[in-house]
């Protein structure tokens, strides 16, 4: 039988949100309260923008200062390629999965689910 910690946070963004900002601060306050472990499964479309938001970035190193143990599972592709390389490189611990369409992260304490279509290229170049 098995047991459910109901006790984990959920942190959900609603859709049809316009703020690349605001999407940016909740997944680094995710980053930030976890001590132990992230697990993260995002669309092919996220490392790109994983690794061009700095203020993400910055929230994964940190999180690894703090041997917190990221890992990642996305879908590899000829765009997303040198961000996935990137993200190995930062975290160690990368799988493939084909057909990936989901967008959430899940840690010790809470888990975080991003709608798809959420992230604009044009504004995440914008943020810090």
């Amino acid at each position: 039988m098995t047991v459910l910690n109901t006790d984990i946070e959920k942190t959900e963004i609603p859709p049809y949100s316009s703020s690349s900002e605001r999407i940016i601060n909740k997944e680094s306050e995710f980053f930030s309260k976890a001590n132990n472990r992230i697990d993260i499964c995002v669309n092919s479309a996220q490392p790109s923008l994983l690794i061009r938001a700095e203020k993400i970035k910055k929230s994964i190193f940190d999180a690894k200062s703090r041997d917190t143990k990221t890992r990642y599972i996305t879908e590899i592709t000829s765009s997303n390629l040198p961000f996935c390389k990137e993200l190995m490189k930062i975290t160690g611990e990368l799988r493939i999965l084909e057909g990936v369409k989901a967008n959430f992260m899940v840690s010790e304490k809470e888990y975080l689910i991003a709608p798809l279509g959420l992230f604009h290229e044009e504004k995440l170049g914008q943020q810090g």
